[in-house]
């Protein structure tokens, strides 16, 4: 699998091979720079990227785990080994004992930090090659979502606002596959906002009632999106009780609450094969107050809304 960044969102392709559970590795080429992404059984494990600003040895370094000697040596003797393991090996099984956990929690932030500069690219090339291992011996096992959100949670909101869709768009939680591993940590801002998605809001409507800033809520929104956690309703969803109140008054609102009790449709679930049941028990309800005629109309006014 091979392509143009500028023909994917970066961002959906890492969701899809995670989500499906591929091994392999995802090559990343543009902008000057390169860069790998290592997925295992759909869990990403680790990230590099070159030229790479800040290596794992001078993080321990910088962390006081290792001293500049230490990791002059270690490196030299990854440059003898003929089979060429991560750093890592040189510094945890044999050497300097630097703690398993903390070389992982230091390779945990490298990996966050360098998917987030590789997420960045919007031209360039990418490659999947299937079945290619990386960071077998120090796995870190980070969540897919967990990682895009982070990354997006500092671009600027010029760059949120272009990517977002209309704001008349309906947008609503994603569902997950069942037993798809789901590894997150949000913010509470971010959190209050994945609540206003009830498919039945649109965009313009939750970034008007988030609890952030004005400059923030594109910003979570695009980042909710990014990482799969929303998307977009495949129709609007329609208000019935508005519609049915003005052409039928108080016994309208009536009819569209048995409806849904009828039916057993919810509101947060509502999908095109829920809202035909909803429209075919109204319209033999509306039927015996206003006739067939009418209400045949006041259905198909109905229908036409999911449209607008």
């Amino acid at each position: 699998m091979d392509g143009s960044l500028k023909e994917i969102h970066l961002g959906g392709l890492i969701r899809l091979l995670t989500l499906h559970r591929f091994t392999g590795a995802l090559h990343l080429e543009g902008s000057g720079q390169e860069g790998v992404l290592y997925i295992r059984d759909g869990l990403i494990q680790g990230a590099v990227r070159a030229p790479n600003p800040d290596p794992i040895g001078q993080r321990l370094v910088r962390m006081g785990l290792l001293k500049g000697p230490d990791l002059e040596e270690a490196l030299q003797r990854q440059k003898r080994d003929p089979s060429r393991k991560l750093l890592g090996a040189y510094l945890v099984a044999s050497g300097p004992q630097i703690p398993p956990d903390m070389f992982r929690i230091a390779l945990e932030k490298q990996t966050r930090d360098n998917v987030a500069e590789l997420l960045k690219l919007s031209s360039g090339t990418f490659r999947f090659e299937e079945g290619e291992s990386g960071f077998t011996d120090f796995p870190v096992s980070a969540g897919t979502e967990d990682l895009i959100l982070r990354s997006f949670r500092d671009i600027p909101t010029a760059q949120a606002v272009e990517s977002l869709p209309p704001g008349s768009a309906i947008l609503e939680w994603a569902p997950r596959p069942a037993g798809s591993p789901l590894e997150l940590s949000l913010t509470p801002a971010e959190w209050n906002t994945l609540l206003l998605f009830d498919g039945s809001r649109n965009l313009e409507e939750v970034l008007r009632m988030s609890p952030e800033g004005p400059d923030r809520p594109p910003i979570t929104v695009h980042g909710l999106l990014s990482a799969g956690l929303v998307k977009k309703v495949r129709f609007r969803f329609p208000d019935l009780e508005r519609i049915a109140q003005t052409d039928l008054g108080n016994m309208g609102l009536v009819l569209v609450q048995n409806a849904y009790q009828k039916t057993g449709v919810s509101r947060a679930r509502m999908g095109m094969r829920e809202l035909v049941r909803i429209l075919n028990d109204l319209e033999k309800s509306m039927t015996l107050i206003v006739g067939p005629t009418r209400a045949g109309e006041i259905a198909e006014l109905m229908w036409e809304s999911t449209k607008r």
